[in-house]
C-alpha cells in the first residue's frame, strides 16, 4: 500500500443519498496519480473519478 497525503478534502451532500467529494493530494508522479484513481473506481458505491488539476 501507499501512503499518500490529503492536502484538503470537501464533501459536498446532495439531496437524495449522494455526496461529491474534491480532494487535493500531493503525489510523486503521475504512476501514482493513475493508480490512486484505479482504486477508486473499484469501489462499488463510487460512480466516477476525474482529474482536474495539472
Amino acid at each position: 500500500e501507499e501512503t499518500i497525503p490529503i492536502l484538503e478534502f470537501k464533501v459536498q451532500s446532495a439531496k437524495d443519498i449522494s455526496a461529491s467529494v474534491r480532494m487535493t493530494i500531493e503525489t510523486t508522479d503521475q504512476a501514482q496519480v493513475e493508480r490512486l484513481i484505479a482504486r477508486l473506481k473499484k469501489i462499488p458505491s463510487v460512480v466516477d473519478v476525474s482529474r482536474t488539476g495539472s
